[in-house]
């Protein structure tokens, strides 16, 4: 049975092999690229786990999964089914136990893509990336300051478009800083399987007015840092993903901006992205 590839970016693709196809929350992020690079494969299969042995509980998310380990297998317990990972081997199976579970959404496939990004040196942010020709900005910021209320103001504004509102991913390499849409879709239920340079960043929040601060460089890794999925359970993957954060830092101009919804925000936020 031939996968389905999920991409972010072009070069962190997970191969979901399942009889029911590709998951619905992953609509417009599937690819048929041969040339494609598969990171993860991961085989759906709709009956409980066989049994693993002794589990070593590593991660309690209070709720929403947990993380245990049997030898060089990772186990994630969600509720209707459990995934279990071979990120050495590049494999893994997902057992569904419950028949209207979707296999792969959230919380288990921004799990899964924070592992591997990070490998690269890569982070999914709390953002929304609103791009206009080759150049982006990041407006990061936790539920609630204001990411797809400004994603609504923003999309389709002298040609802008909303790479999307909630869930970004960040990248630094020899060819520049560059941000990637994701399925993750907040509130405006924006979102683009497309990439483009960063030119800035900026923390929002609500405010009465209209205030811009610029950042330092060590205020600006913290905060970015704070918004970031990182894989905290994994201590080398998490390493490597906070220096790339730091690299992002050292190469792209960050601010605080304190902002009312409506159209001096909106102009003023397309005039940064004409004038980067």
């Amino acid at each position: 049975m031939r996968g389905a590839l999920l991409c972010i970016g072009q070069d962190t693709c997970v191969e979901i092999i399942d009889s029911r196809g590709p998951p619905s929350d992953w609509a417009g992020f599937a690819s048929s690229r041969a040339s494609a690079c598969v990171r993860l494969a991961l085989e759906v299969h709709r009956r409980p786990c066989p049994p693993l042995g002794p589990l070593e509980l590593v991660f309690d998310s209070e709720g929403l999964w947990t993380l245990s380990r049997a030898g060089r297998l990772d186990v994630f317990d969600l509720p209707g089914l459990r995934a279990v990972v071979d990120f050495g081997a590049g494999q893994g199976h997902i057992h569904v136990h419950e028949p209207d579970r979707e296999a792969f959404a959230y919380p288990l496939d921004e799990v899964l893509f924070s592992r591997l990004l990070a490998e690269r040196g890569a982070v999914i942010v709390h953002a929304c990336g609103v791009a206009l020709g080759d150049r982006a900005l990041l407006l990061a910021g936790e539920s609630g300051a204001g990411k797809s209320t400004l994603a609504k103001l923003l999309e389709g504004q002298r040609g802008a478009s909303v790479l999307g509102d909630d869930r970004i991913a960040l990248e630094a390499s020899e060819a520049g800083v560059r941000i990637w849409g994701t399925p993750w879709r907040g509130t405006a239920g924006l979102c683009r399987d497309r990439s483009t340079s960063l030119a800035q960043i900026l923390f929002i929040r609500h405010a009465d007015a209209l205030r811009q601060r610029h950042l330092s460089g060590v205020e600006a890794a913290s905060r970015l840092l704070a918004l970031s999925a990182l894989p905290y359970w994994d201590r080398v993957a998490t390493g490597r993903a906070a220096d790339g954060v730091l690299d992002v830092i050292s190469r792209v101009p960050a601010s605080d901006l304190g902002f009312t919804p409506g159209p001096e925000a909106a102009g003023f936020l397309l005039d940064c992205l004409m004038d980067s």
